[in-house]
């Protein structure tokens, strides 16, 4: 079933009508038919499902509001180039992340400032896994900004590391864990000095060196698994 946004979804019984390209992605590319029925989501955790009507209007059958889940993750990272920062998008987002931030790390060798189009992509990866959070892109930020951040919002840190603390990351009661994923050269030693002294866990992906969008997407993975 194909899915869609709805940015007010109503209740059951109700007639609602998509925004232009939502609309034409409907009717124009996939040829929607009277009877025909389809997904909405509108990115804060209500979906439904609706039938197609005359006029391009669409009825609410039925609503489900979900449950957020128990952990509120948030990843930061350090971007790689635009094609893998494009598909860490995508993939967190098919994941469950709640935002998303870059930060900026001594080693960075890409720095983009924000970009239209990835609000658009995360939206679509939405629609294509049928999660029904639309994650949050959060300002690019500065490596010491990212860390005052995780403090000022009472998280857990974690980063990508040899030695496992994975323990005390299973028992943490914290609600929301921020996951750092440093550049292709890695965190520099202040950087990796200033997450120790501030607490973070350790979380050992495995022996050999990562690519940061493979650190990213399993480390995503592995702490949503830990809590699920």
């Amino acid at each position: 079933m194909h899915a869609f946004f709805c940015k007010n979804i109503g209740e059951e019984g109700e007639f609602v009508s998509l925004e232009r390209t939502e609309s034409d992605h409907l009717f124009k590319t996939l040829r929607g038919r009277v009877g025909e029925q389809v997904m909405l989501l509108d990115g804060n955790g209500t979906t439904a499902i609706a039938e197609i009507m005359e006029k391009r209007e669409l009825k609410i059958l039925t609503v489900t509001l979900h449950e957020k889940p128990s952990k509120d993750i948030f990843l930061f990272i350090a971007a790689p180039r635009k094609q893998k920062l494009d598909q860490i998008f995508k993939q967190a987002t098919e994941l469950g992340v709640t935002a998303i931030a870059i930060i900026r790390c001594e080693y960075s060798v890409a720095l983009p400032e924000g970009s239209s189009r990835w609000d658009a992509m995360l939206l679509e990866a939405c629609k294509q896994s049928n999660n029904p959070f639309l994650p949050q892109v959060l300002p690019v930020m500065k490596f010491q900004e990212a860390i005052d951040f995780v403090e000022k919002n009472s998280m857990l840190g974690v980063f990508g590391d040899m030695v496992d603390n994975q323990t005390a990351l299973s028992v943490s009661d914290c609600e929301k864990i921020a996951f750092f994923v440093g550049p292709e050269g890695g965190f520099s030693d202040s950087e990796l000095a200033l997450m120790r002294s501030k607490n973070f866990c350790g979380l050992n992906l495995g022996p050999y060196i990562l690519r940061s969008e493979t650190a990213a997407i399993c480390g995503v993975a592995v702490i949503r698994k830990i809590f699920a």
